[in-house]
């Protein structure tokens, strides 16, 4: 894995979406490894290379490592994400430091890869889901079961839209939990339905699980696959607050 480094980088540009949630592209004065799944700790106080790293979250890298820019999708639940929503404008200076973290998405021609992504838990699958439009030969087979409360709450669809069209070996599952207008989506009511998901996947040979999203989601689904009998080895999970 590539050592961490402090990074100052640019706000390029802001996408507000429904009940506050927005995506930040980031411009870094360098370009950053990372494997996607990983995050990065964001400052919006200068660092001080001689004092300590200043106050920071954690959030994670919702694009490819093929670009220079980043991204990251927040839900604003606190005094600091209410303050990145509210304050940060385009042109602001921000610190990163990156990368972070083990939740990594491996490729193989011999795993069915699973992604579960729970609203803005779709970030870390997304700088995957972005290098599948680049693959010249088919690799794993990938379902993507994304939930989110409503229409408007769907982030990336055009990406969505074009891996469904385009690859054949790709295939989504969108869950809506409530809309109170006509949606244009082929999609399931409800929450995600993980009786469902197992239901689907349980025999396809080396199928491996990656899930995202809030604590209740994660931890019933690793209550069902374990009484379903599949190996913790084959359910990897990235849980956020």
């Amino acid at each position: 894995m590539a050592a961490p480094r402090k990074v100052k980088a640019v706000v390029e540009n802001i996408h507000y979406y429904k009940d506050g949630i927005t995506r930040f592209i980031l411009k870094p004065e360098i370009k950053c490894r990372f494997k996607p799944g990983q995050f990065l700790h964001l400052a919006l106080d200068p660092y001080d290379p001689s004092y300590n790293w200043p106050e920071s979250r954690v959030f994670s890298i919702a694009s490819s490592n093929k670009k220079h820019e980043l991204e990251i999708l927040i839900s604003p639940k606190g005094d600091f994400t209410n303050s990145m929503v509210t304050s940060l404008k385009v042109d602001d200076v921000v610190w990163i430091k990156l990368p972070y973290g083990d939740f990594n998405l491996n490729k193989s021609n011999d795993n069915s890869i699973v992604l579960v992504a729970g609203g803005t838990g779709i970030s870390p699958f997304i700088g995957f889901l972005e290098d599948l439009q680049y693959e010249t030969t088919k690799k794993s087979k990938v379902h993507l079961y994304y939930g989110v409360r409503s229409q408007d709450h769907i982030i990336y669809d055009k990406l969505l839209t074009n891996l469904k069209e385009n690859l054949n070996h790709f295939k989504l599952d969108l869950f809506i939990e409530k809309n109170s207008s006509p949606i244009d989506y082929p999609h399931q009511s409800g929450i995600i339905d993980i009786d469902q998901i197992l239901n689907d996947t349980i025999y396809i040979d080396n199928t491996v699980y990656y899930v995202s999203g809030s604590p209740s989601l994660i931890s019933n689904f690793i209550d069902k696959a374990n009484a379903k009998g599949i190996d913790n080895d084959k359910v990897k999970f990235d849980k956020w607050d």
